[in-house]
């Protein structure tokens, strides 16, 4: 496996976010990795939650497996951003990173300085997948280091009043609304379109751009809410997770079938 294999779907997706082009994917919380393979043709990129979802570290390997087949750019969040909660899901290949629930300043510099290497920041060196398991030199690390996406959720108070500063910090690629905790941190739980949240969410998606920094969301299956953030300014739309869209489309077909 050589280094453009591994890195070129995080080369694809940051391109098409230079380019202007909105992705979109889905968060994948099932554990068997013929799900990603079922789904990668028609997403942009695909989200691993590792947060609400009890996703076990040989599931996740085999989803990340499913994403390098076909060359489509995988994104964990974590709800664990220590070194130990970040350094497994990267070296098993996870081209990109986010971490929920981040109150201050000082946890995101942490956070993302411990996804890259020295010099850039402080991660430790054991590569496994993004080196095919094979030595390495300098130039990998660079290149690594290079060719990962690092990205933060903002929903909570703290990182909403640090969105200044968050925004500035070098290592870090993107930041990513996560509306209905936002709403629940300025106490209008699930009331994502109130105009309080709504300021809310502007104030970090202008904050963000004014360095620099793409903007994700995450979200259920909203159609309207998902282009109303875009012409806000979202960068890259995290729509609905695996079991919604069963159920969803179970449901239609129910509906449709005891009419």
């Amino acid at each position: 496996m050589d280094n453009n294999y591994f890195f070129n779907p995080i080369i694809k997706f940051r391109d098409n976010l230079n380019n202007g082009q909105i992705q979109y994917g889905i968060a994948v919380g099932f554990d068997d990795g013929l799900v990603s393979e079922a789904i990668a043709d028609d997403v942009d990129f695909i989200w691993y939650d590792m947060e609400h979802v009890v996703m076990d570290q040989s599931s996740l390997n085999s989803h990340l497996l499913s994403c390098r087949s076909k060359q489509i750019f995988s994104i964990v969040r974590v709800g664990n951003y220590s070194p130990s909660g970040i350094k497994p899901v990267l070296d098993a290949g996870a081209n990109g990173i986010i971490a929920a629930q981040i109150n201050t300043f000082e946890e995101a510099v942490l956070f993302a300085d411990n996804c890259r290497y020295p010099s850039q920041g402080r991660r430790g060196a054991n590569p496994r997948v993004p080196s095919n398991y094979r030595s390495v030199d300098d130039s990998f690390f660079e290149l690594a280091n290079k060719n990962i996406f690092v990205a933060v959720m903002i929903e909570t108070i703290g990182a909403l009043n640090a969105i200044e500063d968050i925004v500035q910090i070098n290592n870090l690629d993107s930041i990513v609304i996560g509306p209905y905790d936002l709403s629940g941190a300025i106490h209008k739980l699930g009331d994502v379109q109130h105009p309080i949240v709504e300021e809310a969410i502007k104030k970090i998606i202008l904050t963000a751009k004014k360095h620099n920094k793409y903007v994700g969301i995450g979200m259920p299956i909203n159609i309207e809410y998902a282009k109303r953030m875009i012409a806000l300014g979202v960068d890259w739309v995290q729509i609905g997770g695996d079991h919604e869209y069963l159920i969803k489309q179970l449901e239609v077909v129910m509906k449709t079938l005891n009419k």
